[in-house]
């Protein structure tokens, strides 16, 4: 069934050609929205509780992106997140163009394209206030690059996050924290960024140092070393960034140490561009439930 009178039929699903101009109208203020495709494969009628491998490549200013998993709805119709975004101005406009679906793990068949949906999501952000200066914290969803590829993570719910979910790192010895903040930070003053994480019991690995890399330029300069296990003192060497308990029982390191831009340039946003890249062995082991925004 469909909800418009006509919906295009996409006979190449491997070449699909679509390009969109969004111009999402009468959604909440200050929520944060996902953006979904909705379509339907033709030849695929059994509906299943398990997400379905699509590996969809499409492009948004003039970056590939690749949205791996798609989801049933109830109506049969399958919808694959594209994109999120906070809804803070008045208008809010971006182009997508969607180029191709894997035709190995959806057939050979055509698709129907029903359209571009918007969802409000929560629990991927929260944030407070303590002597009027603004904290946030950010979901590991939100913030580690490429998170929904299971080759690279495992997503795990979890009763201790303050999240509904966490992200544990398989076997790589690089990830890549990429999020951007807007008007949630307070303007003009010093702020600490921080990883909030644990160790899985069966992780044998992160003794050595981790270096920081970035923001991405042509330099890609180390910001800092840290370490993600408390190192022997003859190890530090001059190396203060080291993970401390909370009494949230979570461990946090600080990875990257910024200042805020005036009321007016904060509307643009705060970009993290980080990577963490082990000096020797992967990353494996790791658990991110995310990061946290502290004043100085």
């Amino acid at each position: 069934m469909f909800r418009f009178k006509k919906v295009p039929l996409m006979m190449d699903i491997s070449n699909l050609k679509i390009q969109a101009h969004i111009k999402p109208q009468l959604l909440t203020p200050n929520a944060i929205y996902g953006v979904y495709l909705v379509f339907k494969i033709v030849e695929l009628n059994k509906i299943s509780n398990d997400p379905k491998y699509v590996n969809l490549k499409y492009k948004m200013k003039d970056e590939t992106l690749h949205a791996y998993f798609a989801t049933w709805r109830k109506d049969k119709w399958m919808m694959v997140e594209l994109y999120r975004f906070l809804n803070d101005k008045d208008e809010v406009n971006f182009e997508v163009l969607l180029e191709s679906f894997s035709r190995y793990n959806c057939g050979s068949g055509p698709i129907y394209v029903e359209g571009i949906e918007f969802r409000a999501i929560d629990n991927v952000f929260q944030s407070t206030e303590v002597n009027g200066k603004k904290h946030l914290m950010v979901s590991a969803k939100e913030v580690l690059y490429d998170s929904s590829n299971v080759k690279l993570f495992r997503l795990k719910p979890s009763e201790q996050s303050r999240f509904q979910e966490v992200i544990e790192v398989l076997s790589q010895p690089v990830i890549r924290i990429k999020c951007k903040i807007r008007r949630a930070l307070s303007p003009d003053i010093y702020y600490r960024c921080y990883l909030i994480f644990k160790l899985s019991e069966k992780c044998r690995g992160l003794h050595c140092p981790v270096k920081v890399r970035g923001p991405f330029h042509r330099s890609n300069k180390v910001i800092k070393n840290l370490y993600l296990r408390s190192p022997n003192a003859w190890n530090i060497h001059d190396i203060d960034q080291v993970p401390k308990q909370r009494e949230d029982g979570w461990m946090e390191v600080n990875v990257w140490t910024f200042k805020t831009k005036d009321e007016q340039r904060m509307y643009r946003g705060i970009t993290v561009n980080l990577k963490l890249i082990s000096y020797e062995g992967t990353m494996s082991g790791l658990i991110v439930d995310g990061l946290e925004f502290r004043p100085m």
